[in-house]
């Protein structure tokens, strides 16, 4: 019986044993776990800081590219509304040499202005600047990136092809368990290169050195306006050339091209004749001052006009190819808005006040045009322009000019030498009087590219590759 007993009591021994040695071994794990999750939490709050400083380079990143797009555009911008000249010293716009030289160094133009615009940017986006670290705007109140110091622009080392600069940024991230992370970026933005942009050159004056009335007065386009209602032209781009039909309005054509996406300045419209503008509903075929609209920026172009009052009429963009008759035009201009007109003959009625404007005189294709005048001729803060060649032989309209007086500029073209007109043959001391014999000069100082005769740059590809790679270390 106590053999029994004792078999008992060991078995039970062995059981215990058995239960403590899983227990410990169960200890053992558990142990091994939890010191595993201590790492993890570690890792993931570490994780988190460099995440922070991740996105604070993702977040300079984009805005620095789509800063240097906004810089690019301006100068697009620019470029595009400036008359450039590069290839030959025919261009007729303002201070050629200048001109060229700007597009020459558009690589330093966009050099100059990143750096600027950088630093715009990282004033804008930070809320302080605090020992040495700019504290930038973030949403999530637990991943914090500040900048540790203005953006670096280091010239790269990169092959030609890839010459450009490399922006370095520093980043600080932080948990918020206050875990840090330094995170360093370097973004290689390449170089804007001139080459880009390709150019179209038209000259105003030919081989021989004389303004053409041929290539300055253009052809009446075949196009009826009507045409454009019908036709989509929402991505068109350019001037539109088009001729109204007889009777046809030019206000109707403007309402029915509201919804076109064309804008008054990219038109260019003939008419047969000034009634065209004078409709509205106001006396329909008596154009006066009243009911007049020559539709702003818009270019006007006629073979001949002949209005009766053109008083305070102005704002518009008339060319004539023939000659324009006005019987009173009083005031004729807009203090607010320039007023260009260029004609190859006039005939005024009664006195004549230029406000605002230039007024260009061609002549036409003989040498004795018409530039008559019954009463006064007089520039209000404005300019006249008149080559002289087509007018030297005509001695009435020689003296016309001569007695052009008020406040502005007459600018005579004298190609042939000829010693009928001289400055002091002006006793007027508000005018300044310039006589050039270069064509080109004439037509700078004219602004003749203001009715599309000039050299331009066309700009047909602007390229960057604004962020080509990030590399983080």
């Amino acid at each position: 019986m106590k053999q029994i007993i004792n078999q008992r009591g060991y078995a039970l021994l062995i059981v215990l044993f058995t239960i403590i040695i899983f227990l410990s071994i169960t200890a053992l794990f558990m142990k091994g776990s939890l010191n595993h999750v201590a790492q993890e939490r570690t890792v993931n709050l570490n994780n988190q800081a460099t995440v922070a400083a991740e996105m604070g380079v993702k977040f300079f990143s984009i805005d620095i590219s789509n800063n240097i797009k906004g810089i690019l555009a301006t100068l697009k911008k620019e470029l595009s509304s400036q008359e450039e000249c590069k290839k030959n010293n025919s261009c007729i716009c303002p201070n050629i040499q200048q001109k060229k030289l700007s597009i020459e160094n558009l690589t330093d133009v966009i050099n100059d202005c990143l750096q600027s615009e950088l630093n715009k940017l990282i004033v804008r986006k930070s809320d302080a600047y605090i020992d040495g670290e700019y504290i930038l705007k973030t949403e999530n109140k637990n991943l914090n990136f500040n900048l540790i110091q203005e953006i670096e622009i280091n010239p790269s080392d990169e092959n030609e092809e890839k010459k450009g600069h490399n922006l370095i940024l520093h980043v600080n991230g932080e948990s918020f368990e206050e875990n840090t992370a330094l995170l360093t970026a370097k973004i290689f933005v390449s170089n804007f290169q001139p080459s880009d942009i390709t150019s179209e050159v038209k000259n105003v004056s030919n081989e021989s050195n004389k303004l053409d009335n041929t290539k300055i007065f253009q052809s009446i386009p075949s196009k009826l306006c009507s045409s454009l209602i019908q036709n989509d032209v929402n991505n068109s781009a350019g001037l539109f050339n088009c001729k109204l039909s007889v009777g046809e309005e030019a206000s109707e054509l403007v309402s029915n091209l509201g919804d076109k996406n064309i804008n008054l300045a990219d038109l260019s419209i003939y008419a047969e004749s000034i009634e065209s503008f004078c409709g509205n509903g106001k006396g329909k075929g008596k154009c006066n001052s009243s009911n007049l609209d020559i539709l702003g920026e818009a270019m006007v172009y006629m073979q001949h006009v002949s209005v009766g009052n053109f008083n305070q009429a102005g704002g518009f963009n008339l060319i004539v190819n023939g000659k324009l008759t006005l019987g009173n035009a009083n005031n004729l201009g807009d203090y607010n808005k320039k007023t260009y007109i260029l004609v190859k003959e006039f005939d005024g009625k009664n006195q004549f006040d230029l406000i605002n404007g230039t007024m260009i005189f061609t002549g036409s294709d003989n040498t004795s045009s018409v530039f008559d005048l019954k009463q006064s001729f007089n520039l209000v803060n404005s300019t006249a322009c008149f080559n002289l060649a087509k007018f030297e032989n005509n001695t009435i309209s020689l003296d016309n000019i001569k007695s052009i007086k008020g406040t502005g500029k007459l600018i005579v073209l004298n190609t042939t030498n000829s010693s009928k007109f001289k400055k002091d043959d002006i006793n007027a001391p508000g005018i300044d009087v310039s006589i050039p014999t270069d064509p080109n000069e004439f037509a700078e100082l004219c602004d003749f590219n203001k009715f599309g005769f000039n050299t331009k740059y066309t700009i047909e590809s602007l390229s960057i590759d604004y962020v080509d790679n990030v590399i983080y270390n």
